[in-house]
């Protein structure tokens, strides 16, 4: 591997890789939020497992968003470029 001084290509990635490694914590987090949220719910009500499987369908549903939305975004901004 060359240094990252001499290869342009070397930062662009990295770049790159930076812009989208966030995705995945965000989608893991989305899940588990809505999922503990749901979870709670049931125990309030007592209504399991009814609300926690709702609170993970709409926790991924939300990562599922994010992500879209922000890889069209990024992808709109680097055509533009």
């Amino acid at each position: 591997m060359s240094e990252p001084s001499e290869n342009g290509d070397y930062r662009k990635t990295l770049k790159s890789l930076a812009a989208y490694s966030h995705l995945g914590i965000t989608f893991a987090a989305a899940i588990l939020i809505f999922l503990f949220a749901g979870r709670y719910l049931d125990r309030k009500i007592g209504s399991e497992p009814y609300l926690t499987l709702l609170g993970a369908f709409l926790g991924a549903g939300g990562g599922f968003y994010y992500i879209i939305k922000e890889l069209t975004q990024k992808s709109g901004d680097s055509e533009k470029d």
